[in-house]
């Protein structure tokens, strides 16, 4: 056994710096999630369950304040929007702030799907106000409503022309 340091310092500083790399990032990891999990905190689901059997989970207040838990640590039966609580050491669904919460997701869903609903009204002229490389200005000539897009085939973008009226039919913006 070669007891000499200084002839095997490129054999054992690796090995050193590796140990001290991976404690300090298991460290690390271990600080974050005992910061991150703080008694009676309000947690929300952000993702459905990941590859590596995760969710998201964001803290409603404070920095820092959102991370990946492990499936195993959370309840059973959660999915993205549900609210979690942390009290006595591990992660419980709020019923009522979920209940609140994916009420809050579905009115945000209708609004969202009633106003993209005005993008593409059946047998509504659009009207080109400017046309840029990739995309155009629209304005419904029904509601106002002036939006740009990019939601045309390469042909159809260019033929368009600003000034040109355009027809959505079957979900398809057509040059009138």
């Amino acid at each position: 056994m070669n007891l000499n340091i200084f002839e095997r310092l490129n054999e054992i500083t690796p090995k050193v710096d590796n140990f001290v790399s991976d404690f300090m990032k298991e460290l690390r990891e271990f600080m974050q999630n005992s910061e991150f999990k703080t008694n009676n905190m309000t947690y929300a689901v952000m993702s459905n369950i990941n590859e590596q059997k995760e969710y998201n989970i964001t803290r409603q207040q404070g920095v820092d304040n959102s991370m990946y838990i492990s499936a195993k640590e959370l309840p059973k039966g959660i999915e993205c929007g549900t609210m979690l609580r942390y009290k006595n050491g591990k992660f419980i669904i709020d019923e009522e702030l979920t209940n609140k919460n994916m009420q809050e997701i579905a009115e945000a869903r209708e609004y969202k799907h009633d106003l993209l609903a005005q993008y593409k009204m059946e047998n509504v002229d659009y009207l080109v106000k400017r046309k840029y490389e990739d995309q155009v200005e629209l304005v419904n000539q029904k509601t106002g409503l002036w939006f740009t897009t990019n939601d045309f085939f390469e042909k159809t973008l260019e033929q368009i022309e600003i000034g040109m009226t355009l027809k959505c039919e079957n979900g398809e913006y057509f040059i009138k």
